[in-house]
């Protein structure tokens, strides 16, 4: 599908909601084991971006990176499978509040927004009578870019850059403050402190501090290099992954500060990430990065939900960022819309325990492929076009789309959770029945635009913050 990357209509815009708007909404029954909530549910939402799954404490991690979140994880919904459809913020956003896949939304890059055709759930709990207060972090989402913007009554956007996670809690208490305690709200915060480059405050850096060196770095991003007191750039590899365990407390301890504003018993919370980050996983090339592949410690994305009276528990089950949609949609007691189609699916009949558990699962992730990062194989790819994976509870396959023929990975996640060891070779027919669930995903739609129109000076932040080629 190809996205107008015009200028903004309202009138479009306008015409496109009126479109989407002909269904009635209202609380219905939770469909758990909880009676019917009294008055609908407000929600909160919160994006760590860069925050990959293995580094929190609730998911197996040795630091305490995470003591609120995993407090909150023992009376909610944890999910130990979830997958984000791209390591890339804005496109991972405009999955996460559509319920569609990139394929579909059009959105393959920090420089593309998302078109007015596409409704997220912000504007379906709009018309609900939802309060809806957004505060992002990170330039990526400013609502001059995004687009995930619509439907917000207050976006506040206002950073050049990015934006420290303190100021942006301040900002989304404040207005927390005031909203109208009569009704319901929808409030999405966006935590941009674990991305690069890592510079926590202290005392956060001393409680994560290393007593050896580690593995140095032949490699380091531009936009990723710390410095030392004498101004050289810092080489070890423990050096780096200290300072993101350190923000990763930060912003858990943030988290806390936010949840004690909130009344849990009428609050649905939701704690999720855009996407992880590589730290030593990788050849050269890929370290201290994201955007870059479609690895698990890019794709795999930590994922809580905390609902009143709802469901306690560790999930297993494959799920992926596009499934967060119509799972709210779900438990707030909405009405899908007239004519439209989730490409997600709910996760409450996970939640209630009425998954099939025989049926198979799938998470499906892409990204923009290059042959440099990628080296160490010797592919020679078609750079800008995508790579993409499929992974089921166990295997999981890699495409990347070569200039003469595309290469193919297969691995075992149980046995090898880092993706070492390629498996294709030795069981051709999962790789095969892997490839043929793939092919059958990637017909679905065209590929995502990365090209969209961002003034010079957007284009320079983002350069800053790595995500653009020179």
């Amino acid at each position: 599908m190809k996205v107008d990357s015009r200028p903004r209509s309202g009138s479009r815009r306008r015409c496109a909601r009126r479109a989407w708007r002909v269904f009635l909404l209202g609380i219905t029954a939770l469909a758990l084991s909880c009676s019917r909530p009294p008055e609908p549910w407000s929600l909160v939402l919160v994006s760590w971006d860069t925050t990959r799954r293995d580094h929190l404490s609730a998911y197996g991690y040795e630091r305490p990176t995470s003591p609120v979140f995993d407090a909150l994880a023992e009376r909610g919904a944890l999910f130990t499978q979830a997958t984000a459809q791209m390591t890339i913020t804005n496109p991972s956003h405009a999955t996460m509040f559509t319920g569609l896949y990139p394929h579909t939304h059009g959105v393959g890059e920090n420089t593309r927004e998302l078109a007015d055709e596409f409704v997220s759930v912000t504007e379906l709990l709009v018309e609900r009578g939802y309060q809806t207060g957004g505060f992002v972090s990170g330039h990526p989402l400013k609502p001059e870019i995004t687009g995930i913007d619509q439907g917000f009554d207050h976006y506040d956007g206002e950073l050049k850059r990015r934006r420290d996670g303190r100021e942006t809690l301040d900002r989304a208490l404040a207005w927390l403050r005031g909203v109208d305690g009569e009704r319901p709200f929808f409030l999405f915060v966006h935590f941009y402190d674990a991305h690069g480059p890592f510079r926590p405050p202290e005392p956060y850096l001393e409680m994560f501090r290393s007593d050896q060196p580690g593995r140095q770095l032949e490699f380091v991003p531009q936009y990723q290099k710390v410095r030392d007191e004498n101004g050289d750039v810092l080489r070890d590899l423990s050096a780096y992954v200290d300072r993101y365990d350190a923000l990763l407390r930060y912003q858990d301890d943030l988290l806390g500060e936010l949840l004690e504003e909130l009344d849990l018993e009428r609050t649905v919370v939701v704690i999720t990430a855009d996407h992880g980050e590589t730290l030593g996983d990788r050849a050269t090339p890929l370290n201290l990065n994201h955007g870059t592949s479609v690895f698990e410690e890019q794709v795999a994305i930590p994922l809580l939900i905390h609902a009143p009276g709802g469901p306690q528990g560790i999930f297993e089950r494959p799920v992926e960022s596009v499934d967060l949609a119509p799972t709210l949609v779900e438990l707030l007691g909405l009405e899908t819309p007239e004519g439209h189609r989730f490409e997600g699916d709910s996760m409450m009949p996970i939640l209630r325990g009425e998954a099939d558990e025989g049926t198979p699962s799938f998470a499906f992730a892409s990204n923009r492929a290059r042959s440099q990062n990628h080296s160490d194989r010797g592919y020679e790819l078609r750079n800008r076009d995508f790579m993409h994976s499929v992974r089921d509870r166990r295997w999981k396959l890699i495409r990347y789309p070569g200039v003469e023929r595309d290469y193919l990975e297969l691995y075992d996640l149980a046995e090898d959770p880092g993706e070492r060891l390629e498996l294709g070779a030795r069981h051709p027919a999962v790789r095969d029945a892997l490839l043929a669930t793939l092919e059958a995903w990637q017909l679905q739609g065209d590929e995502p635009e990365l090209d969209g129109e961002v003034d010079a000076e957007d284009l320079e932040q983002l350069r800053a913050l790595g995500y653009v080629d020179d």
